[in-house]
């Protein structure tokens, strides 16, 4: 969701400030149909099958980021990914971490992503592809964007188009990762009905 207001400014030319108030007039949208209940009816009313079917897609989009991040996959013009350089330290931790994952998860250890973080980390600090610059650091400053972005020039008729794919964007994201950690954890009631759906929406 962070880089959708970037391919916007590219795409038509517009602002970065124009770009990020259109994302918050579409998170305006999403808490207004939680609000009238639109949105608790749309997930009550998912089938179970596509309700995991959301879980399981979100979940292969967040992979596929993760994979392209560590440069196991790159951008092809004619298959439009291929497999990246696997001789590379950077790659080859980033396998490797998929790989510890895969197996701690498998055998239900749930601190499987947190071993698989410390034992990249060490390893690339060893092989130098990681440095250390110290345990405590200051958040970078958010005075370039915090009373910058635009929420007038956003909110017209020709961004409505913009302002619902980001409204859309937020409602499949959140209400997939809401019925996924919902089922896992057990918390749906008998109906398979969410509670304290509307939490998600503020957040």
């Amino acid at each position: 969701m962070r880089s959708l207001p970037f391919v916007v400014v590219q795409a038509m030319g517009l602002p970065w400030q124009v770009g990020m108030g259109a994302i918050f007039w579409g998170a305006v949208g999403l808490l207004l149909l939680t609000i009238f209940r639109v949105r608790y009816w749309m997930i009550a009313n998912i089938p179970v099958s596509l309700r995991v079917g959301i879980t399981s897609g979100i979940g292969l989009f967040i992979g596929m980021m993760g994979l392209k991040n560590a440069g196991v996959i790159v951008a092809n013009p004619e298959t439009l990914v291929s497999i990246g350089n696997l001789t590379s330290h950077s790659v080859l931790l980033g396998v490797l971490g998929f790989f510890i994952i895969a197996i701690l998860a498998s055998r239900n250890i749930h601190a499987a992503v947190l071993v698989s973080i410390i034992v990249t980390t060490l390893l690339g600090w060893m092989m130098g592809d990681v440095h250390y610059n110290g345990i405590v650091s200051a958040p970078p400053s958010v005075t370039s964007v915090v009373g910058h972005v635009d929420l007038a020039g956003s909110f017209n008729l020709g961004l409505a188009g913009v302002i619902f794919s980001f409204m859309l964007v937020n409602l499949f994201d959140s209400s997939g990762t809401l019925i996924g950690v919902t089922d896992k954890a057990g918390l749906a009631d008998e109906k398979r009905q969410i509670p304290a759906h509307e939490a998600g929406a503020v957040c």
